[in-house]
């Protein structure tokens, strides 16, 4: 893994080295010397074209360091696999104030929850509270985006089927 993190990187620093050498720097300094067609510019194509290639690398680096600190943090695993107290639900009551029902093992609990405190409201039946929330007996995983973005195009869609 560190071979090709290392190897990936001398790529990219090799992409990311200038590769137009000017030649004739003194003359450049002072081009009123010499005769326009000695001057040579560089060309305005390789220019855009190793911009490009430049932003590519920078864009691929960039993601593959994401999905390296990913892979180190364990942030891919879901919630329930990581955890074993699961927020079942939660109601906010006024800002920073709110009531959340949780599942911690074979115990229910009713918090409430402030700025400044976390206290226990009631301990609940933990059958009835997990027939109660059934799509959250395994642990409430986020869903993806696909699947909302879905949701909301399907709240924005007509009857016939066109986005408004």
């Amino acid at each position: 893994m560190c071979t090709r993190l290392l190897r990936f990187a001398l790529i990219l620093t090799l992409l990311a080295q200038p590769c137009l050498a000017v030649t004739g720097v003194d003359s450049l300094a002072n081009p009123s010397a010499l005769p326009e067609s000695d001057v040579n510019l560089p060309d305005a194509t390789g220019l855009v074209t190793r911009m490009l290639l430049s932003l590519a690398a920078v864009i691929v680096l960039i993601w593959g360091v994401t999905r390296l600190l990913r892979k180190l943090s364990g942030e891919g695993q879901t919630a329930s696999a990581k955890s074993h107290v699961k927020v079942l639900d939660r109601t906010y009551l006024a800002p920073k104030k709110a009531i959340y029902v949780i599942n911690i093992g074979t115990r229910s609990l009713a918090l409430g929850v402030t700025d400044s405190q976390i206290s226990t409201l009631a301990e609940l039946d933990n059958a009835e509270t997990l027939a109660a929330f059934p799509n959250k007996k395994e642990g409430g995983t986020i869903p993806p985006f696909a699947s909302l973005l879905k949701e909301v195009r399907g709240k924005f869609s007509g009857a016939n089927g066109e986005t408004i």
